[in-house]
């Protein structure tokens, strides 16, 4: 991976107390921990623990949100740090919400998987689709996929 920029923070205006925004390989435990508290999962169960344990083992762009060491955010996906970036997943704790962290994972996931020159897709759900717009991205009606069983 190329050399990340420093740490950023949040500005304590935006996100209240201080929340760090650094690249990193955060626990799966606690990964799966803020998904649930995000809703973005239903249960701490194992295997969902398993699956996202290596999920994460084969990202090669982490980013983390941390207040005091807990984990607020995360955003995760791959890079071939030239042309194209996948965002797997952006996911704020629900406590952390509307506090520019979200942004910040968005801007430090970007600047990781390769800056502006590298073009950024994402599958989005429908409920993060406001998020997703406000953030400056744009329905790509030209894409397909291939649905999991």
């Amino acid at each position: 991976m190329p050399s990340s920029p420093p740490p950023a923070d949040v500005a304590p205006a935006e996100a209240g107390p201080s929340v760090a925004i650094a690249d990193g390989r955060p626990d799966p435990a606690e990964v799966l921990d803020l998904f649930v508290a995000a809703g973005y999962a239903a249960a701490s169960d194992e295997a969902s623990l398993r699956l996202l344990t290596k999920a994460l083992a084969h990202s090669n762009v982490i980013v983390t949100a941390r207040s005091g060491g807990q984990l607020v955010g995360v955003a995760r996906g791959w890079s071939d740090f030239a042309a194209i970036a996948y965002l797997a997943d952006i996911a704020v704790h629900d406590q952390w919400r509307r506090r520019g962290i979200g942004r910040a994972l968005m801007e430090a996931f970007k600047e990781s998987a390769g800056g502006e020159e590298v073009k950024l897709l994402l599958l989005s759900c429908p409920e993060a689709d406001g998020f997703y717009r406000r953030l400056g991205l744009e329905p790509a009606p030209e894409a397909l996929q291939v649905r999991s069983r």
